[in-house]
Order: structure tokens, then sequence, then C-alpha cells
């Protein structure tokens, strides 16, 4: 990466894809860029259910061509699942068959190291590898299920010694993901301490004129290359020596937007807010809870996975809660009715205490169909409910309404659609791009995964991996099923972890 303190210093670093954001949707998709290919192992042996037959049928007639290269608008067709993206269906379908339904299969992906298909790719992050993983303190569960946390390659149980209960810590988790980039021989493609500043057209700006683009040999290639085919900028801060701050500009012929929808936490807009007893991030809720500071009632706001964590926190801790949330208890949007009962208790029983308004627990009270107004000095709340105006008095407010992602920097703000705002309840909109490649339908070249296009569970967001990857490959005329490959050509399968600079 090209850093410099200057600002005169006019000169960029060519990669071929640059991914914002360095969580676990920006790791899978590193893993598939350094020459990591999915297989379908069952190929060729007997339906046995596990797989539907139709997918099994397709996947079979190509036994030695990758999923990657095959044609994932064919493959996903007649796929249900919990996503809204089919490739995302796909992949979990073939990663964790069964899984909804309580089953333990094995995945049926085979990874397979192809050296000879690496694409050049930088992943851009805050901090450590993991993202928001990595800002989450203390021992609350995770949602999902610990190995429906685990990336391609490295089962999380077979990391974690610490395997005696079926859902992982957030802590044990961020340390996976942390370890699985130097694991996997991921660690020079990362960097970390970044801060994405700006991303745009190259020839957007006036001073691209005078811009040159460095390839990884140091040598530069100038203009003509910019010309060639429509690139893409990405300028930012990152610490170096000291603390100090650097400049640092690359060019990319990709930009991949990973970062996630956890950086504006989603406001409430009433009187009040700003008041310091009222918290907006569930680590701050969180540590203030463990630590004793709540001494009164506290007032969850939100309906999702984030107030339900505060609120089991605080019923663990004696903690009188009163609930306002906007939409019925019964509706069926809300996120309980997603999660099988029998995997999620703990969150089916703050969704029963939501029905029941509170009459199962003698520390919680619900308020349905709530709108906070106002939120005085002295702590008293005024909001409108279902069944008239409510008010309360409380310690602390904790707005768990959801978050925004923090995209400020795509200079040319009109590639995002309408997912700059939020939705009524405060979830961000996905943003516009294709279902089967994830670029972005407003601009060429610039692609959005994870959270950003719905995927907000780890077990989902591989999926888009798999789709970015794909395209990347077909473009540079590495994909498609006619390039089947004879069934006896040696493959390379993934039994170690792969070398550093993959």
């Amino acid at each position: 990466m090209h850093t410099s303190s200057e600002p005169d210093d006019l000169q960029a670093q060519f990669h071929e894809v640059v991914i914002v954001g360095n969580g676990p949707s920006a790791i899978t998709l590193s893993y598939l860029l350094a020459g990591n290919w999915p297989y379908y192992a069952r190929a060729g042996a007997a339906s046995d259910g596990v797989i539907p037959d139709h997918l099994h049928r397709k996947l079979s007639a190509h036994p030695t061509v990758s999923i990657l290269e095959q044609d994932l608008e064919y493959l996903s067709e007649g796929l249900e699942g919990r996503s809204n993206n089919p490739v995302s269906v796909l992949f979990d379908t073939l990663n964790h068959p069964g899984a909804d339904f309580g089953a333990d299969e094995h995945s049926t992906i085979r990874w397979v190291y192809r050296p000879e298909r690496a694409v050049d790719h930088l992943v851009l992050g805050r901090g450590p590898p993991g993202g928001v993983w990595q800002k989450m303190t203390g021992d609350l569960l995770t949602v999902s299920l610990g190995s429906w946390m685990e990336l391609p390659g490295l089962g999380f149980q077979q990391w974690c010694l610490d395997n005696d209960r079926s859902r992982a810590r957030v802590t044990d988790v961020a340390r996976y993901y942390a370890a699985y980039v130097q694991t996997m021989g991921l660690s020079d493609h990362f960097r970390d301490s970044t801060l994405v500043t700006s991303v745009r057209r190259l020839g957007s700006s006036p001073e691209d004129s005078r811009l040159t683009v460095v390839p990884g040999s140091g040598q530069p290639i100038g203009r003509p290359l910019a010309a060639a085919a429509p690139l893409w900028i990405v300028e930012g801060l990152r610490a170096g020596a000291d603390d100090q701050l650097e400049r640092f500009r690359v060019a990319a012929r990709r930009v991949v937007l990973a970062c996630g929808t956890s950086d504006v936490p989603s406001r409430l807009g009433c009187p009040g807010e700003a008041l310091p007893f009222v918290c907006h991030t569930l680590s701050t809720m969180e540590a203030l809870l463990a630590s004793g500071g709540v001494t009164g009632t506290l007032l969850v706001i939100g309906a999702g996975l984030s107030a339900a964590d505060v609120i089991l926190a605080a019923c663990r801790r004696g903690v009188p809660v009163v609930h306002a949330f906007r939409r019925r208890a019964t509706d069926r949007a809300l996120i309980f009715y997603r999660l099988p009962r029998a995997l999620y208790p703990e969150y089916h029983q703050v969704h029963q205490m939501m029905r029941d308004g509170g009459r199962s627990c003698c520390h919680y009270r619900a308020l349905a169909q709530a709108r906070v107004l106002r939120i005085d000095p002295d702590g008293l709340v005024t909001l409108a409910t279902g069944d008239g105006p409510a008010q309360v008095r409380v310690s602390h407010v904790a707005v768990m309404i959801g978050a925004q992602p923090g995209l400020q920097f795509v200079d040319d703000q009109t590639v995002l659609g309408d997912s700059a705002g939020a939705t009524a309840d405060g979830r961000a909109r996905p943003l516009p791009v294709d279902a089967f490649t994830h670029e972005s339908e407003n601009a060429p070249g610039l692609y959005a995964m994870g959270p950003l296009v719905g995927d907000n569970f780890v077990r989902f967001i591989q999926g888009g991996a798999l789709a970015i990857a794909a395209h990347v490959a077909r473009d540079r005329g590495e994909g498609g099923a006619s390039e089947e490959r004879a069934a006896t050509e040696e493959l390379m399968p993934i039994s170690a972890p792969l070398g550093a600079g993959s």
C-alpha cells in the first residue's frame, strides 16, 4: 500500500480488488480470492436427501467443476432459506445441510487450493480482523450456534478448545476471526488500523489527470492502465510509526463494501436523546450493567436481538425493565419468528414476555406500539402507545433500534440508491445489487455484501463472497462450466494451513 503524509503525492498502488471492512464477510471473500475454491463433495454419490435432489443432480453433472465456476442462478433455483439473497441460501444449503430443522450434518463443500486462480486484493479494516466482533466485550452468547460462526477451512470447535457450550461467547468468536486470517495465510492481504475517507471513480476529481498508478512491482504504469478500464480510487488514513496518521491511496478495478451496518447507531430523533443516561450501543450497555451502574428502572427501546440481549442481561441482575417497541408483539416481521425455538429458548422467552405484557416476569413491563416523545433530564420519559400516552421514570435508557452503515466515504452517494436512509423501524435498507453477483446496480465495479445487502448472520454472508468471487473469476475468463477439467486432473485439497502470501 502506498502511504504518504504529503498531500500532493499523486501515486496510487494498483490492486485488482479492494475490500473495505475486515469482518467475517471480508475475511471469507479474501479466502476465496486467495485461490481457495469450493467443490461439491458428494458429486457422484447416491442422493440421501441431505441436499435437495434437484440441486444434487445439478452439481453431480459437473463433478470436477468448482461451484464458483458454475451458473449460480441455475443452482439457486427452487431453494428456500432464511436469507433473501439466493446465493446465500445456496451456500448455506451446501455448508449447513438441514440446519434450520435441527440437523447436524457435515458440510458438503470440499475446499481446494488453486494458487493459479488467486486474485490480487487488499482488505482495509479499522481494527484487527473480525470487524464489529472485535468491539464486543464480555460473555454474551452469540445468536448463532458456534459451528455457524465458523469460516471456510477452519472449524470453530477445532480451533476453540472450550467447546462445552452449544453457542460461543462473543469474545471467543472475535479471537477466532483474528486467528483465522493468520492461520489461513491471509495476513499479507490485510491492513489494520486504517480509516477509508473516500471511494470514487477515477476521473471524478481534477487531480486525477496527474495521478500515476503504480503496480506491485513499484514501476509506474501511469495513465494507459487507467484508460484501458474503469478504475476506482480509495483514499484514507492509516496508523504509521509512533501512531502517526499517514495518508494512503490505492487504485482498484473493483471495490467491495463489506463494512457492515453497525457504524452509526440509529436515533429516535426525540428531545433529550443526547442526555448522558441514554445509551445507543450494546457493548456500552453491557459494561454498564456488569459494573452495577444501572441502579433503577431501565427503559429498553427496540424489538431486535440487541434489545433482547439487554433485557436478558438486566433481568439476570434483577434490574427492572420497561420495554418499548413500535410493532405489535405478534407481528410476524419480528426476528423471533425466524429463530427456531429449540435452539434459541432465551430469545423466545423475551418474545413471550413481550406477548403477555410482562405477566411472566415480575421485573418486566412491555409497552407495545410505543413511540418515545421526549426524555427529560430527571429521567421522566413520555411515550405514545397503542393504549394512549404513558410516562415512566427511569435511571437509564437503552436505545437498541439498529444501526446504519457509515458510507459517507462513498463520494457519489447516488450509487447507494435509497439505502442511505433507514426503514421506519430503524433498520438499514439493503444496497441495490444484482442478486447473483452482488455488483451495484448503479455503479459497475462496486460491490456490497454482508449486512449491507441484508445478510446479518455469519452463516449466510459466505454466499455473498461466493457471488462476488464467481463474478470476478468470470470477468477474468476463468469461470464457466464449459471449462470443465478432466476428472483425472490433480487438485490439492486443503488439509493444512496455507502459506503466507497465498
